[in-house]
C-alpha cells in the first residue's frame, strides 16, 4: 500500500513537471496545431505518467514527446504508430494478451518515458538540465 501511495505521489510530480521549458512549450503547441483528423480532441498535453505494475520484471523507456500519440491521449505509446510497433511485438513475444493498444493487458507492467527529449532545439548535452 505504502508504495502505491508513493507511486501516486511520483506520478503526480511527472505530470506536474516543468523542468524543461521547450518541451511543456512543444507539448502546448502541439495541441494547438492538431492534424485535422485530430482536431476535436482535447489533448492530454502534459508530461505522461508511467503505468503497469510497480513490481515488473522489465521496464520499457520511451522518449518524449509522443507528440500526437501520448501527448493526445495521456497514456505512453497509444494512439500513434510506434505504439502500434510496440504492441504488436510486445503481443508477438508474449509480453502482452493481444496485439491491441487499447486492450491490451501487459504481462511486463511497467511503462515509463525519458524525461529528456530529443525534439527540435533539445539537442543531447552532456551537463544535466
Amino acid at each position: 500500500m505504502k508504495l502505491e501511495v508513493e507511486l501516486r505521489n511520483l506520478q503526480n510530480l511527472i505530470i506536474e513537471c516543468q523542468k524543461c521549458p521547450r518541451l511543456v512549450d512543444y507539448l502546448k503547441d502541439i495541441s494547438k496545431h492538431k492534424p485535422k483528423r485530430y482536431r476535436d480532441w482535447d489533448y492530454w498535453s502534459k508530461p505522461l505518467p508511467s503505468f503497469g505494475d510497480p513490481d515488473a520484471r522489465v521496464l520499457i523507456v520511451g522518449l518524449a514527446p509522443a507528440a500526437q500519440g501520448g501527448n493526445r491521449t495521456g497514456r505512453m505509446f497509444t494512439g500513434d504508430r510506434s505504439g502500434e510497433w510496440l504492441f504488436n511485438a510486445l503481443f508477438k513475444f508474449g509480453f502482452a494478451t493481444t496485439h491491441s493498444i487499447s486492450k491490451s493487458e501487459l504481462k511486463i507492467k511497467r511503462s515509463v518515458l525519458k524525461m529528456r527529449s530529443w525534439r527540435p532545439m533539445n539537442p543531447p548535452r552532456v551537463e544535466p538540465f
